[in-house]
């Protein structure tokens, strides 16, 4: 009787650890376009980059709105800090162009060599109408009013920035996103705090507390207020971002598919 009962112990035991570590989504493909870029609002509208076109679906997974400017080039990021006010980076061509709520030029474009602005490779946008620029040959942060008149110019001291991504949250940290050194937070002025030591090859989600993540196929929720961490392994295949809302995880495999879960 004891040998069956430890038995039915270890059965227990194993069942829990397969629990906690199956993936717990079921997912569907969204289209059958080819993404590159994935990105999320606070209202949870789903943004995928493919080449020169912006596309905008519903967090159920119905397209709602696309947007393409061939002149432009490739689009190399996007910022929907601002779901109604939605900046668009170019950077083979130094452009930027903000698109409303429906993926409709709000703005002319925007040539940033014109406004002296010069080898460009990120930008953001914050929710007090400033745009924030990194000039990779200055090693400089820039930033602007949304005139693109000089607020101020914060010189960086780390050499050779990667940036994958530069993004405002909550009107109180400008974050760097680099493919080197990790993640980099500012505050509201440009005045470097702190450097969080996680790399990743693409574009990480980061909002007031965590900051998710893929590494070795488990998508990381790291949460930087608390310094904890939850690993959740992901059945997929060459995944390669993701996004979330609530309970929805969407992700980008290496192929270009979307997929979100149901």
């Amino acid at each position: 009787m004891k040998k069956i009962v430890t038995f039915l112990l270890l059965l227990i035991g194993l069942n829990n650890l397969f629990a906690q570590t199956a993936d717990p989504f079921i997912f569907s493909e969204i289209d059958k376009i080819k993404g590159e870029v994935l990105n999320i609002d606070n209202r949870g509208n789903i943004y995928i980059i493919s080449e020169t076109t912006l596309y905008k679906y519903s967090i159920e997974g119905k397209l709602l709105y696309s947007y393409t400017n061939n002149m432009l080039g490739r689009i190399k990021s996007i910022d929907v800090t601002s779901p109604f006010k939605i900046l668009v980076f170019y950077e083979e061509t130094e452009s930027i162009i903000f698109l409303d709520e429906q993926l409709i030029p709000i703005t002319e474009t925007i040539d940033l060599v014109s406004k002296q602005c010069y080898s460009i490779q990120a930008a953001a946008f914050s929710t007090n109408n400033q745009i924030w620029l990194y000039d990779a040959i200055n090693n400089d942060l820039l930033q602007l009013d949304f005139y693109f008149n000089e607020i101020n110019k914060i010189h960086l001291n780390f050499p050779n920035l990667q940036p994958l991504q530069l993004l405002f949250i909550s009107s109180k940290n400008l974050i760097l996103q680099d493919a080197t050194s990790g993640i980099l937070f500012f505050d509201a002025f440009g005045t470097y705090l702190k450097t969080l030591p996680i790399i990743a090859e693409n574009i990480m989600q980061i909002d007031e507390s965590t900051i998710s993540y893929l590494k070795d196929n488990n998508l990381h929720l790291y949460n930087y207020i608390k310094m904890d961490e939850e690993i959740i392994p992901l059945s997929i295949e060459k995944a390669k971002q993701t996004v979330r809302y609530r309970d929805k995880l969407i992700v980008l495999q290496e192929n270009g598919t979307v997929l979100i879960s149901k």
